[in-house]
């Protein structure tokens, strides 16, 4: 399996951002939860274009950490809710995915952000 973080995005990351990284990924880590609850709650609503967004959103933020596979759930997401015929399940079952992820995400960064 692939690592949460790609370290060689990462050192881009961090040569980019300096002293300013840690803030950064605290900043990260602590919206993380919420926009994992948005698109649980968008997917329960059949808010289609609102969960589009906000897998579009995390799609952005995650890769740009280097956290590779969570963008790619993220944008699978994306294209499920932006579908004609969306399907539901497939939904549910990528949810899974990137709640699984984000949480080996959450595990992989705590020791790079400091």
């Amino acid at each position: 399996m692939e690592p949460a973080i790609d370290l060689e995005e990462f050192s881009y990351l961090k040569e980019d951002m300096g002293s300013s990284l840690p803030s950064f990924l605290e900043l990260f880590l602590q919206r993380l939860p919420t926009y994992l609850s948005s698109c649980h709650t968008y997917h329960k609503e059949k808010k289609w274009p609102e969960l589009n967004r906000e897998a579009h959103s995390l799609k952005g933020s995650s890769r740009y950490i280097g956290a590779m596979i969570l963008g790619l759930y993220c944008q699978e997401l994306e294209q499920l809710a932006g579908d004609e015929v969306v399907d539901e399940q497939q939904i549910a079952q990528t949810l899974i995915k990137l709640d699984a992820e984000a949480r080996r995400v959450v595990q992989a960064l705590e020791p790079l952000k400091d």
